[in-house]
């Protein structure tokens, strides 16, 4: 059982050839779906069973005034809650812990992105890449090698063109030096990267195709820095990181095609 409408289709894209139509229903029913021996859902929506995780792209709420709403002081109201701690102990439970209980996002208190906004990888990359679970760019650098060809842990291959926007759960400022440093592994493989003080953008370029691999003492990965005044910002809170490869996934011949990215840091965080 699957949810239907835009939410089923963009899981459907996600798991790209791993569902087979003639085996899947779906509803919008939560009834059902509750009731189903099998239903990929959100946590919110699962039954009283086992509950596993599923490498689909997860869901993304995003709240905002519209300038013409009909009772714009409600909306300032009810965005005002949603940024409160009251919200987040209501919500954590249903879209911020993953099904083992353990934080979804970085518990951390180092400055690590804190969960992910949004993200897109193009669909050779979801059919044939072995790192595309966005989550593994949360925390500090936890990226490895298995010790065997192409096998690894704790990174997201982006593939041709693919990002990922995270949220570092407070703003980097431009200061001294390099403001943000990215950690990305396997090779020294490009990386661009944009920056807002909203989720919702607009996003501005800080740097564009990048070289990241320079070696990072006591990690796997490699890293590359980038400095706020260099796209005219001041500060910033997200961050969308986007491939710089720009390597075509059918003659890549590996199954973590496109930068691979394992970490997000803030160097210079707002006092």
């Amino acid at each position: 059982m699957l949810l239907g409408g835009r939410v089923g289709r963009d899981v459907r894209i996600s798991l790209g050839k791993h569902l087979r139509s003639g085996r899947v229903r779906t509803t919008t029913d939560p009834i059902e779906l509750g009731r189903a021996r099998y239903a990929l859902v959100p946590r919110s929506l699962a039954g009283p069973g086992e509950q596993r995780p599923a490498a689909a792209r997860p869901l993304v709420a995003v709240a905002a005034a519209i300038r013409e709403a009909g009772n714009p002081a409600g909306a300032r109201k009810l965005l005002a809650f949603l940024a409160s701690a009251g919200a987040r102990r209501l919500l954590t439970p249903c879209v911020s812990k993953s099904v083992d209980g353990t934080a979804a996002a970085s518990s951390e208190t180092g400055f690590f992105a804190q969960s992910v906004v949004d993200w897109w990888l193009p669909q050779c990359t979801i059919e044939r890449n072995g790192y595309s679970e966005p989550r593994q760019v949360l925390g500090s650098p936890d990226a490895a090698s298995l010790g065997v060809r192409d096998q690894y842990t704790g990174f997201m291959s982006l593939g041709q063109g693919g990002y990922v926007t995270v949220d570092m759960g407070a703003p980097a400022i431009d200061g001294p030096g390099a403001d943000v440093r990215v950690f990305q592994s396997v090779a020294g493989e490009w990386v661009t990267l944009y920056a807002s003080t909203t989720a919702q953008g607009p996003f501005t370029l800080v740097g564009l195709r990048t070289p990241c691999g320079v070696r990072s003492p006591g990690v796997f990965s490699n890293h590359c820095d980038f400095d706020l005044h260099d796209g005219g910002l001041t500060e910033a809170r997200y961050f969308k990181i986007e491939d710089g490869e720009v390597y075509p996934c059918l003659k890549g011949g590996t199954i973590t095609e496109g930068s691979d990215i394992d970490s997000i840091e803030i160097l210079n965080p707002k006092p």
